[in-house]
């Protein structure tokens, strides 16, 4: 905790550092001996995934400045010293208490295996043998071209070395007879001798690298979508940034691969555990293993809006009365069938909605085409640059194109990150505005998962500034 409390005790919070104490409390709790297994195991994920995001996020910047230059009272080469000596503090933390939940996870029936057994062989050569390719590199050859994020294995030979790439068709981790776990990339060490017959291996370890992922993106391309697609083409190719090795040691072999990536001794990251720990959420999904997980109640349903509503009935309760929902606890329900019973209708005319990160087979999404197929008026207002989601954001903005909404790609100095939607009504006499607002976005899954406030309402306030707000975007890009 030293980095913490210096941290504390600086007149100045560091951005960078504030990550790095907002992830010692995520490992805090996969440290907690009181957190049921499989939630310490979700939040060991957690902070890989948090490190992940911040080497390719936020170091770039830093490594771009001079090192004599201040950021938040210090030098630049001072606070990359003290980023790395506390990131090697959480990753060492990390092993510590990975190793800690293989064997209390073992003496609850589930097994992440790590010695040669008959059903390690039997994992390897049926499921991962066929399916892996090794590149014989000469000790005069250079390594081939490696791509951000993806999982590698490097051996080492007499007079010349092998680069397997794991392939993105197999999964990281293997679940056998629903209770074994095999890690793809060190069960592949375990039978090193079966992958290369007639070269004798010499040292053997995973690797991967994290490259600079942040798009530099030119905000007056005549085509937003493409000019984001050709940055998204890059980002594999970036700056290198870290370099993970699956190794206690700095080796040789190591020390050869860094030459060969140029990168730096203090993007170096070497320590035994697996390197894409992410895979492990495949772990904490699994059935029969309740009691390993927090038991969470159902979500609720606001009593004014029970479910199977008919649609008219719906719109009628909204007009009456304001419905707050407070995500997970009340049930996201309610927001997806507001917008399908709008698409379905036949006295809505326009249907305006905001869309940050959802799921590709979002009902949301299937409401806005059919809702345009309809011939409504139809405008989505999508954030194409949600970092690390832009290739999925712009497939379905491309299918919302098809399908006849019109869809907007905000401003340069405006991020789209809140859930909007502005829907208007014929009714006998006028025309109704109904409006939801909430934090978050409109993601069905993460709605189970995250703390919002949404409120749903047709208060003429409200929705005059809606519909205020979409006729200004709509015209900014007539």
């Amino acid at each position: 905790m030293k980095f913490l409390l210096e941290q504390l005790q600086s007149r100045r919070f560091s951005r960078e550092l504030s990550w790095l104490a907002f992830n010692e409390r995520v490992l805090a709790e996969a440290a907690n001996p009181s957190t049921p297994l499989f939630e310490r195991l979700k939040y060991l994920v957690i902070v890989s995934t948090n490190l992940e995001e911040f080497f390719m996020v936020r170091l770039p910047y830093l490594y771009g400045q001079d090192k004599a230059n201040l950021r938040d009272g210090m030098s630049i080469e001072r606070l990359l010293q003290r980023i790395r000596e506390w990131v090697y503090h959480q990753k060492q933390r990390q092993a510590v208490i990975y190793e800690e939940l293989v064997k209390e996870l073992a003496r609850n029936g589930l097994f992440i295996e790590q010695d040669p057994s008959p059903l390690a062989e039997e994992a390897f050569e049926d499921l991962v043998f066929p399916n892996i390719v090794p590149i014989r590199i000469p000790d005069d050859h250079s390594v081939p071209q490696i791509k951000g994020g993806k999982l590698y294995l490097l051996a080492k030979h007499p007079n010349s070395r092998s680069l397997i790439e794991i392939p993105s068709t197999l999964p990281r981790l293997l679940i056998v007879k629903s209770k074994h776990v095999f890690i793809v990339d060190r069960l592949i060490y375990l039978y090193r001798d079966r992958v290369f017959k007639n070269f004798e291996v010499q040292e053997m370890f995973s690797f991967k690298i994290s490259r600079n992922a942040e798009l530099d993106i030119d905000e007056d391309a005549d085509d937003p979508l493409q000019e984001v697609e050709d940055q998204i083409k890059t980002r594999d190719f970036g700056e290198i940034v870290r370099l993970e090795v699956d190794s206690p040691l700095l080796s040789d072999t190591v020390r050869w691969l860094q030459n060969q990536l140029k990168a730096d001794t203090d993007r170096v990251y070497q320590i035994s555990l697996p390197l894409d720990l992410k895979a492990f959420m495949g772990v904490y999904n699994m059935k029969g293993f309740k009691k390993l997980r927090y038991h969470y109640p159902e979500p609720t349903r606001p009593l004014a809006l029970p479910k199977d509503l008919s649609r008219q009935k719906f719109f009628k309760v909204l007009e009456k009365q304001d419905i707050l929902l407070h995500h997970p606890f009340n049930s996201f329900d309610p927001v997806v069938e507001m917008l399908r019973h709008a698409a379905n209708d036949p006295g809505v005319t326009r249907i305006c909605q905001t869309l940050y990160r959802t799921t590709g087979d979002s009902p949301m999404l299937e409401a806005l085409m059919a809702a345009a197929q309809a011939k409504k008026k139809v405008t989505a207002l999508v954030e194409i640059k949600a970092r690390f989601d832009e290739a999925n954001n712009i497939r379905w903005a491309r299918a919302l194109e098809k399908a006849g909404v019109r869809v907007i790609y905000g401003t340069a100095d405006i991020k789209i990150h809140a859930k909007l939607t502005y829907i208007e009504r014929k009714n006998k006499s006028d025309t109704n505005g109904y409006v939801h607002i909430s934090t978050g976005n409109y993601h069905p899954k993460t709605a189970r998962l995250y703390t919002d406030i949404g409120l749903m309402t047709t208060h003429p306030a409200y929705c005059d500034d809606a519909k205020y707000l979409f006729n200004s975007l709509e015209t900014m890009e007539a």
